[in-house]
């Protein structure tokens, strides 16, 4: 049951993966910030003089919007992951009409054993039909004890 939820679930793998690899030509924007707060202003003291070293708080910002112009490499990536998932889309299609000739596979093997069973069962009727008249037929003396003994082995 385990492998027949694993194909089914292959496409849609496939089809994210693909989605991942088309992300990578849609433009990204980052930021990250800053703030960084000192409790004194750094001073530098040499024998010239004092020289001051930044400020006491300060901020720092960054942005960024990235945007793939030409990504040739992506481009081909994009292309396998669109093959990949037909590929897979294509098995399960594949894996399902497996499963569906198997079914008739099984209907028709059991319909043969339906048949040989009512065929089976037929035969041991006529055997008991015969193992009944070659009795009659024994009591009236018109058949000998070894055919009725043949008809009943043949039975059991």
């Amino acid at each position: 049951m385990l492998s027949l939820m694993l194909l089914a679930a292959a496409p849609s793998v496939a089809l994210y993966d693909a989605l991942e690899r088309r992300a990578a030509f849609m433009p990204t924007v980052g930021g990250q910030a800053s703030f960084s707060y000192r409790d004194r202003d750094l001073t530098l003291v040499t024998p010239v003089g004092a020289f001051e070293l930044g400020q006491q708080s300060q901020w720092q910002a960054t942005a960024r919007l990235t945007l793939p112009l030409v990504r040739p490499a992506q481009w081909l990536q994009s292309r396998a992951a669109g093959r990949q998932a037909d590929a897979a889309r294509a098995q399960a299609d594949r894996s399902g009409e497996q499963r569906r000739l198997e079914v008739v596979d099984r209907y028709f093997s059991w319909l043969a054993l339906d048949a040989d069973r009512q065929a089976n069962a037929a035969f041991i009727r006529s055997l008991q039909e015969r193992l009944r008249r070659s009795e009659v037929l024994v009591s009236a003396g018109r058949a000998r004890d070894v055919d009725r003994a043949r008809v009943a082995l043949a039975l059991s």
